[in-house]
């Protein structure tokens, strides 16, 4: 059977992961975060209107964008320098900070569930309505707390106090489309709650990531970012050291799973726009089944 050019590039992403070239993956991943950005920039050059709640979507996307340059460059790893130390053998070993690359993973897969819920998740205009005005809400609340010391900050607070006098009123007018309980809408009224009661796992579900490689990514990541036993049991065995097989797997399965993440993104600004849609249309035909290949492996279900 003759094979396709579709098929060469089937096998070459399905070698990607048990390669485990670090070059070759980055030359995926930074392509893929160049199209991400470029493809999100048509909403800016076509100074397109676009609702209220999606405003904000352009700084996810753009925090998830500058979180992937940082794990593109922390994975490099470092040569250690200090005055104290000279030029000695310690200087020329070349060191991988691997807590840092996983925390910043983590904060990048939160983004991406973020926008996942905010704009994907649901077909349900109000509930889309809700979902945004808690989390703007919380937010508000939350810098509320914030001692206001000077007259700038006086009169930012005061403009967000107003502000959370009017989404008050936005979300008790939604309330009676949606199945909160009264418990929950006073809840949110007085405390705030920017993922509007659901958890992280309730998010991975309603993503269709259940069971998939970024629930099992979690769990690595939480590890790391929350400094537990774990963390600290592998960072003295493997010692920073960029040779290490244990470092070495861990940076290659975030740089893998980040790779996933950006195609993810890529579908979900090409399903949000329109415009965005248009423009991935008239990109390379590789690049396109790069990233619906991939897209189908992030949902993959993993026993």
């Amino acid at each position: 059977m003759e094979l396709t050019e579709e098929n060469y590039w089937a096998l070459e992403l399905a070698n990607l992961y048990n390669s485990k070239s670090q070059e070759n993956l980055k030359k995926y991943y930074k392509d893929l975060l160049d199209l991400l950005i470029y493809l999100h920039e048509i909403l800016a050059e076509n100074k397109e209107r676009v609702h209220e709640s999606v405003i904000l979507s352009e700084e996810l996307v753009n925090k998830f964008y500058f979180h992937g340059l940082t794990i593109n460059q922390i994975s490099e790893g470092f040569n250690f320098q200090s005055k104290y130390f000279g030029n000695g053998a310690v200087a020329k070993n070349k060191f991988i900070d691997v807590s840092s690359i996983l925390t910043v993973g983590r904060a990048q897969l939160e983004t991406l569930l973020m926008y996942q819920h905010l704009y994907i998740n649901s077909e349900n205009e109000n509930e889309l309505w809700l979902r945004y005005y808690a989390w703007i809400y919380t937010a508000l609340l939350q810098r509320s707390n914030t001692p206001a010391n000077t007259e700038e900050t006086k009169q930012k607070k005061e403009a967000d106090i107003k502000s959370m006098a009017i989404l008050r009123k936005k979300m008790e007018s939604l309330f009676p489309s949606t199945n909160l309980t009264e418990k929950q809408q006073k809840s949110l009224i007085e405390n705030g709650n920017g993922k509007l009661f659901k958890t992280w796992d309730t998010i991975f579900k309603d993503s269709g990531f259940s069971n998939g490689i970024f629930t099992k990514l979690y769990y690595i990541l939480s590890v790391y970012a929350h400094t537990e036993g774990l963390s600290v049991i592998q960072m003295k065995s493997s010692k920073y050291n960029n040779t290490k097989e244990e470092n070495s797997d861990l940076v290659y399965i975030q740089l893998f799973c980040s790779t996933l993440m950006t195609a993810v993104m890529i579908d979900n600004i090409c399903r949000k726009h329109e415009s965005c849609k248009n423009r991935f249309e008239k990109m390379d035909k590789k690049l396109k089944y790069t990233v619906q290949f991939l897209l189908k492996i992030s949902k993959q279900v993993f026993a």
